[in-house]
């Protein structure tokens, strides 16, 4: 699939929604970063574009997995070349074929958009904080800032509600 540049080649090849798509490029090299950014990222809707380096792509699947959930996926590898490689699945799928495939090189991860609004209600607002911080070991206050995000509500509501019940 040859094209201007990798991810338009992924794109294509993905099965995945083009009608609007976001580019990201490489996040954070901190596991800890990337998963605040994945975090930020998991209530967008439109479909999500990654590069993605050889060393970390394993990482980067499973903290994937954590914040966005078990998403379809693809994840593609030296497209138009002779060692092409095209994983298709849900997050936890292509995890799998990559502990056993031997991958190298850069790749352009293509991950399904959130198909609605995540609801969050069934967790009190501690629930969801400490959820955060054990799953990616943010800290509290980021935590805070992130679930006034995912939520689409101010932090300072949020503040006075954990205030409220202490």
């Amino acid at each position: 699939v040859p094209g201007p540049c990798a991810l338009i080649g992924a794109l294509a090849v993905s099965g995945l929604d083009t009608s609007t798509f976001m580019f990201i490029g490489f996040l954070s090299a901190s596991s800890h970063q990337r998963k605040k950014q994945l975090l930020e990222l998991s209530i967008e809707k439109r479909t999500l574009i990654f590069y993605e380096s050889t060393h970390r792509i394993q990482e980067f699947l499973e903290d994937a997995k954590i914040c966005l959930g078990d998403r379809k996926i693809c994840v593609a590898r030296e497209l138009t070349k002779q060692f092409e490689t095209i994983l298709y699945g849900t997050i936890s799928e292509v995890i799998n074929e990559c502990k056993t495939a031997m991958l190298k090189g850069e790749f352009a991860v293509v991950i399904n958009g959130a198909s609605e609004k995540m609801n969050w209600d069934h967790l009190s607002f501690e629930e969801h904080i400490q959820a955060i911080v054990k799953e990616t070991g943010v800290s509290r206050k980021e935590a805070l800032i992130l679930v006034a995000h995912l939520r689409e509500i101010n932090k300072r509501k949020i503040y006075k509600e954990i205030s409220r019940q202490n």
